[in-house]
């Protein structure tokens, strides 16, 4: 094994240890799993709607069922903690992925580990038990794929097999398409600028595959209206992973950093600038022209310049050695066997012995439990971030009146909820409209309803925390 590798590979270690000491703050997960789930129950896809009360039994979009039915798979056998633990392996495998990408001839080992290190700090703010994070993970396959020098009838079909498990786990193949097209583009200018250049007809034909892979999914071509309407309502609502890198509300979730790596990278490429490669020049412009326009990309844009800033850091700051020599020294196999399996050992064992919490505080696990023993049966209006822990808790008993799909509630919806939460709306309406047997409400973004509600003689508050709030009808 060489230094190289084996830096990289404890690093991973290190990354994966790291992740997890990161509590999960996405509510949406238990909604993912508890579909997943049915499917397994039921045998087929979920094609309409089980959990809410407003939109029961009609149509909604399999987007991302792979990812759904691999988290109920994983669930089912450990639980919570191995789903945390295998996302962490996931969202780190991508950076490793994209570092050992990297011909040793063109780094060194301590190019290699600040590029990833650099590549962790950007992503650390969106590693959740998320879709996108197995999505990413393809990405780093596909672009490791792409810019290796398997043979063509070897690489194609690769590719084309990571393509396809990407846009069902996560529709995010357009990202993979746009910068091998980007690639494509670079080699289709030297051509017309030196003709003794090869024509680059493997990067081409893999860009076209990743654009018709798109459409590789259950809902064929109306992933496009659904991802487009998805965009354009999570902007409406502020939705903060869709804000761009130049808003002051991501700044401190991580934005900071991300302005940070891109102004690195451009110092980085005017130190050596007559000598990079215009692809990694194309990868940067994509990726930083991205996260710049959704702050949710910086995670990509992460894992794709890992390479790039691998390659970059070398050519500033050769080490004493020659990058190829540095990198090829071997260290012997039982040495490297043994620091890795001790490395993943510790990575894998620490957070289970300290029993690391594995989902945010500010998630209301408690207060479901606390309606769980109220004996409720029919709709919960709710907090829409909360639905997730409801409509685990305790569907079918449950139904809740909005969730975080966006993508399948109609902007008359979202306007409705906000007047509510705003107390717009009397109590009366909210009752001939939804016909609740129970409210579940957030403090801070309800505060108007909840004194409408307090003033009401048909309700009584049970149960309030700094996240939620509940009512309940008086008999």
């Amino acid at each position: 094994m060489s230094r190289h590798t084996l830096a990289l590979i404890l690093l991973f270690a290190a990354v994966v240890l790291l992740f997890q000491f990161r509590p999960n703050g996405d509510v949406d997960l238990f909604c993912q799993v508890r579909t997943g789930q049915l499917a397994l129950e039921r045998g087929e896809l979920i094609r309409t709607d089980p959990f809410t009360a407003t939109h029961a039994g009609d149509p909604i979009p399999t987007i991302g069922w792979l990812y759904q039915i691999s988290c109920a798979k994983i669930h089912d056998i450990s639980g919570w903690r191995l789903l945390h633990q295998l996302n962490a392996l996931v969202c780190a495998g991508a950076f490793l992925v994209a570092a050992l990408s990297v011909n040793r001839r063109e780094t060194s080992v301590r190019a290699g580990l600040l590029a990833m290190v650099l590549g962790v700090l950007v992503a650390l703010s969106h590693v959740e038990i998320r879709p996108h994070g197995f999505g990413v993970l393809c990405f780093a396959a596909l672009l490791s794929v792409a810019g290796s020098t398997l043979r063509p009838w070897v690489k194609l079909p690769a590719a084309l097999v990571i393509l396809v498990i990407w846009q069902n786990v996560h529709p995010s193949v357009p990202l993979g398409a746009a910068i091998i097209a980007a690639w494509a583009g670079v080699g289709w200018l030297r051509k017309l600028l030196d003709r003794e250049s090869p024509i680059p007809w493997e990067l081409s034909l893999l860009a076209i595959m990743a654009a018709a892979c798109c459409l590789a999914t259950p809902m064929g071509t109306g992933i496009f209206a659904r991802s487009a309407y998805n965009t354009q309502i999570s902007r409406e609502l502020g939705i903060t992973e869709w804000l761009p890198l130049y808003s002051p509300v991501v700044w401190p979730l991580g934005g900071a950093i991300t302005w940070a790596a891109i102004g690195a990278s451009a110092a980085l490429l005017i130190k050596v600038r007559r000598k990079v490669r215009l692809e990694d020049v194309a990868t940067l412009l994509v990726f930083t022209a991205g996260a710049v326009l959704y702050f949710r990309l910086a995670l990509f844009f992460a894992v794709a310049m890992v390479p790039v800033w691998s390659r970059w850091i070398a050519l500033a700051w050769p080490s004493a050695e020659e990058p190829s020599d540095e990198a090829q020294q071997a260290v012997p196999r039982w040495l490297g066997g043994t620091l890795v399996a001790v490395a993943f050992a510790v990575a894998l064992a620490v957070p289970r012995v300290l029993d690391r919490p594995i989902f945010a505080e500010q998630i209301p696990l408690a207060a479901v439990e606390k309606l769980k023993t109220l004996d409720i049966d029919g709709v919960v209006y709710n907090y829409r971030e909360w639905s997730g822990p409801l409509i685990w808790a305790g569907f079918p008993d449950w139904k809740v009146t909005i969730d975080g799909r966006l993508y399948i509630y109609p902007r008359e919806d979202w306007r409705q909820y906000d007047e509510v939460a705003k107390g717009k709306v009397s109590v009366e309406e909210v009752e001939r409209t939804y016909q609740p047997e129970a409210f579940f409400l957030r403090p801070s973004y309800h505060g108007p309803f909840i004194e409408k509600l307090r003033a009401s003689e048909r309700w009584r508050e049970v149960h309030e925390d700094p996240s939620a709030i509940i009512f309940v009808r008086r008999k």
